[in-house]
């Protein structure tokens, strides 16, 4: 059976700007025989266009297109986690959460219509037109504003927190995203709290967001908000690739304090921390 894997960051350039030079072939072997489907996402791709400056971008970006990797959108995906949880008839422009799409089918939801139109080889894509549109003198300001809100988003939950208990934070939250009253919300709140399977991407980003403004356990975490927004395709994906030792240290702990106790299969069962864990699951 075909596996869905998912590339962090890191292991995207190791394999398509060969920062392993005997990654790509590998890979592509996989993918040509139906062993894998390469699956990347909005944020992996924005983090990616950080090097678009870089000599190595254009072959590296040519390479990870020729693979034909499906997509899974993230922005606003633990919101649209919830809503459709609450109400699964509702229907959004960004579609179910975690459904894979085509890079056709993502590019409206990252680019303008008439942009579409107007940038020649957009929608190939070809690594000319990727550079264009996505300049890194735009992209590097965007990355800057990103962590910024992280910053504050976090500096407000520990706000709450010193207020409230975490259980009760994430019920107020679950209310603002249905836009209905807490009382309303607290019963469906409770049962995604007692279940972390119903609405797995808002329930693994508020934990691992409570864990980062848990100021009892000093620590010096980087890219939180961009680690995040990865873990929320651990629900949709067969193996997720990482060596970033801190967030596999953070979804253990989620595991080990969630995911375990409700008697859930555990997200680190998905992860590869290195090449040779990858070569064993896909042999």
């Amino acid at each position: 059976m075909t596996k869905n894997v998912y590339f962090d960051t890191n292991a995207h350039l190791d394999i398509f700007e060969q920062r392993r030079p005997d990654l790509f072939a590998k890979i592509s072997e996989l993918v040509e025989h139906f062993a894998i489907t390469v699956v990347s996402s909005e944020v992996g791709f924005t983090e990616a266009l950080e090097g678009s400056h870089l000599e190595t971008f254009a072959a590296g970006i040519s390479r990870f297109f020729s693979v034909h990797p499906k997509w899974i959108y993230l922005t606003g995906m633990t919101a649209r986690d919830v809503i459709f949880a609450y109400d699964p008839s509702f229907q959004t422009p960004d579609g179910k959460p975690g459904q894979l799409l085509e890079w056709g089918e993502l590019l409206p939801r990252i680019a303008e219509p008439t942009d579409i139109v107007n940038f020649p080889g957009l929608e190939t894509p070809t690594s000319e037109a990727i550079q264009a549109y996505w300049p890194h003198d735009v992209i590097r300001p965007r990355m800057n504003y990103w962590r910024e809100q992280l910053k504050t988003r976090q500096a407000g939950l520990q706000n709450l927190l010193r207020k409230e208990p975490a259980d009760e934070v994430f019920r107020r939250l679950v209310a603002s995203v249905l836009r209905v009253s807490a009382t309303e919300a607290t019963p469906f709140a409770n049962e995604l709290l007692g279940n972390a399977d119903i609405a797995p991407a808002f329930r693994t980003q508020f934990a691992l967001d409570v864990l980062t403004a848990d100021t009892t356990k000093p620590r010096e975490l980087k890219n939180d908000f961009f680690d995040f927004l990865h873990a929320g395709v651990l629900p949709h994906i067969d193996i997720f690739v990482t060596r970033d030792e801190g967030f596999v240290e953070r979804l253990k702990w989620y595991d080990a304090t969630v995911r375990e106790p409700q008697k859930l299969s555990p997200y680190t069962e998905k992860v590869c921390s290195n090449w040779t864990e990858f070569d064993k699951v896909v042999s």
